[in-house]
């Protein structure tokens, strides 16, 4: 598509440009009323055809450049959502690492009461059958 667009537009430039240099000679006189008199302007035809033809492509760069623009501002504005949801979703990522970690803290926390709370059960356990010697002895 882009390059059909190139061409039409080099064969549209080179049309103009053609026509201007076959016109080159010719004159064509404007006239108009300036106030009570008449003034009358003598144009080539050739170099109205070029000044024309310029026009129109400062134009159309313009009218390109204002949609070129506002397409960019949109696209910035998508890459500043999607940032936005790269960065909460890495920070969701984080907070489960760190519940991830927590949770084997206290893992390790419930497993190292629960040794103990058998280690103090066994002596418990020691200390009765010490004394039920004791008191049968």
């Amino acid at each position: 598509m882009k390059k059909t667009f190139f061409i039409i537009s080099f064969v549209i430039i080179f049309g103009a440009l053609y026509l201007a240099y076959l016109n080159f000679g010719n004159n064509f006189d404007l006239t108009y009323l300036f106030g009570t008199q008449n003034s009358t302007m003598n144009f080539n035809i050739g170099i109205y055809t070029i000044f024309v033809l310029f026009l129109g492509i400062f134009a159309g760069s313009g009218f390109v450049y204002m949609f070129l623009d506002l397409s960019n501002q949109k696209v910035n504005a998508y890459k500043r959502e999607l940032e936005k949801t790269m960065i909460s979703g890495q920070s969701s990522s984080s907070k489960a690492e760190v519940l991830e970690a927590k949770i084997k803290t206290l893992e390790k926390a419930f497993e190292t009461v629960a040794d103990e709370r058998t280690q103090m059960e066994l002596k418990v356990k020691q200390l009765n059958d010490e004394i039920k010697r004791l008191s049968q002895g």
